[in-house]
Formats: C-alpha cells, sequence, structure tokens
C-alpha cells in the first residue's frame, strides 16, 4: 500500500471527525511515514509501520473527545430555512425540557455512582481512624489500671483495622470498576457516533 492509499483509507474511515481535524491527522499520519522513510524504510514498509487503516481510524475516532463527535455529527449539512429556524423555536417548549431533563438524569446518575464510592471510601477510611483511636484509648486505659474496658476497647480497635485493611482494598477495586465502567460508556457512546457517520 502506498502513502496516498493510506492516507485516503484513513480519511474515509475518520469522517466523523470535523474538517480541520481530518487535516491534522492526515498530515500527522504524513509526516511519520515521511520520517520513516527518511530513516531508510521503503514506501511500503513505511506504510506498513502504521498499521491496518481500518485499525488506525477507529483507534483515532476512540481517542476524540466525545463532545467534538457530538458536535461533529449535530452540525447542519445545510443552512436552516426560514420556516424551521421558526418550528425549531415553535417546537422548544416541549423538546427544550426534554433536553434538559436527559441531561440532568445522565448527570445525576454519574454523580450518584461517584457519591457511593466516595462515601465508600470516607466510610473505610472512618473505620481505619476509629481503629487506631481505640487502641490508643485501650492503652491509655491500660495506663489507669482499668485492665478490662481497657483489653476489649484496643480488641475492637484492632478489629476496626483488621476490617478496614481488605475493605480499603475491595475500595480501591470497586472505584477503578467505576472508572472502566465509564470508559466503557464514553466508548460505546463514541462507536455509536462513529457508526452512524460510516453508515450516512
Amino acid at each position: 500500500m502506498t502513502k496516498a492509499e493510506f492516507l485516503t483509507a484513513i480519511c474515509r474511515r475518520i469522517q466523523a471527525l470535523p474538517p480541520h481535524d481530518i487535516e491534522k491527522t492526515l498530515e500527522f499520519y504524513a509526516e511519520m511515514i515521511d520520517d520513516r522513510m527518511e530513516d531508510g524504510y521503503s514506501e511500503e514498509e513505511a506504510v506498513r509501520e502504521m498499521g491496518d487503516p481500518e485499525e488506525v481510524a477507529r483507534q483515532i475516532l476512540l481517542d476524540t473527545p466525545l463532545p467534538k463527535l457530538v458536535k461533529a455529527n449535530f452540525k447542519p449539512k445545510r443552512a436552516l430555512h426560514a420556516w424551521e429556524i421558526v418550528l425549531l423555536l415553535l417546537g422548544f417548549p416541549l423538546w427544550g425540557p426534554l433536553l434538559f431533563a436527559a441531561i440532568v438524569v445522565i448527570l445525576s446518575f454519574f454523580i450518584v455512582i461517584w457519591a457511593l464510592a466516595i462515601s465508600l471510601l470516607i466510610t473505610i477510611f472512618a473505620l481505619f481512624v476509629s481503629g487506631i483511636a481505640a487502641i490508643a484509648a485501650g492503652g491509655a486505659a491500660f495506663l489507669f489500671g482499668e485492665k478490662a474496658p481497657a483489653l476489649f476497647t484496643a480488641g475492637s480497635g484492632f478489629l476496626l483495622l483488621g476490617i478496614s485493611i481488605p475493605l480499603f482494598y475491595l475500595g480501591v477495586l470497586a472505584v477503578k470498576g467505576l472508572v472502566k465502567g465509564i470508559k466503557w460508556c464514553i466508548i460505546k457512546c463514541k462507536s455509536r457516533f462513529i457508526r452512524k457517520k460510516e453508515e450516512s
């Protein structure tokens, strides 16, 4: 495959991007191929080093921020007629609140999930601090000669510490899983925009 064929293949597959980004991407890959050719590779070898154009294009689209993909996909292909603008304005009392409600529901969903994750980590931290405080209180009680309450308090502290340490690792795993889940959702949303653009 030649450099021109490679760039054309990528260009065809990244039409979901704004024109300026397409141009910048093609310049970037053209420069990378030129650099490899300057290092002694033949044109075909330099192109082969880039990888499969379909995979390269897919990765470019997945690395593009979601708002940029949405903006590029919802940009009108032509100027709106006066009657279309009037209809949009007249319909705003209906579609405006629905759009706002959808945005609020999505944001609320993410806020609730993050609030749960943060609450879990704060609870685990509170258990850990309580355990240390209970051990310290047990030690102080032991110094004042109250052996039975001191042993009970210190034992409770060690129990809290014993619970908080594995829970901390579970909390970290839960937060990592949450981050992976959000990334997965974003990739799925991007994939839908990419597919829609490829079909059109």
